[in-house]
């Protein structure tokens, strides 16, 4: 099983982006679990409730688990940053569903493009801070992972390639 997260600040184009690449691959994307919480909740949320909202999004992974190929619409390092920068703590939960989520590319979604109001989001200034605490992290634990920039058509061709190569690289393994 080969497991792709598009991961990124909010209003980056992830959701777009997962659903569009699943469909190229004609395979499964995983939808983004605290939209769903969110949403029955609206938009409020605690602290304690960020470990419910991540494990919803490991559930839901789950039921992916025998496909040969899926995309995330959000991982564990976005639980992680997301925590530490809105309550300035990360439970022990998250710290370790963090470590143990086994993917195998990640596709980081730069803010160069329009923000898109939402009710659920909430920090339209932060996103280039957002960007370099995920850029970071990434790099610091040599995660792998490739940038995806340029407007939403620009996005799709480039993550298509980028995918594309990773997965002609992984069958000849």
């Amino acid at each position: 099983m080969i497991r792709i997260a598009i991961t990124g600040p909010e209003s980056t184009g992830k959701t777009t982006l997962s659903k569009t690449l699943a469909q190229n691959f004609n395979c499964h994307w995983v939808p983004e679990f605290a939209r769903i919480f969110l949403e029955n909740t609206n938009g409020y949320y605690t602290f304690e409730d960020l470990d419910l909202i991540a494990k919803g999004q490991l559930e839901a992974w789950q039921r992916h688990t025998n496909d040969e190929l899926c995309f995330y619409d959000t991982e564990m390092l976005v639980m992680k940053i997301w925590s530490s920068f809105k309550f300035g703590k990360v439970s022990d939960f998250i710290h370790q569903a963090y470590q143990y989520q086994a993917i195998d590319l990640f596709l980081l979604c730069k803010p160069d493009i329009d923000w898109e109001e939402d009710e659920l989001r909430e920090h339209p200034e932060k996103r280039d801070e957002l960007f370099e605490l995920y850029f970071n992290a990434l790099s610091e634990n040599k995660i792998p992972f490739k940038i995806i920039e340029g407007n939403y058509d620009e996005r799709i061709q480039l993550a298509i390639k980028i995918v594309s190569d990773f997965l002609h690289k992984s069958i000849k393994k």
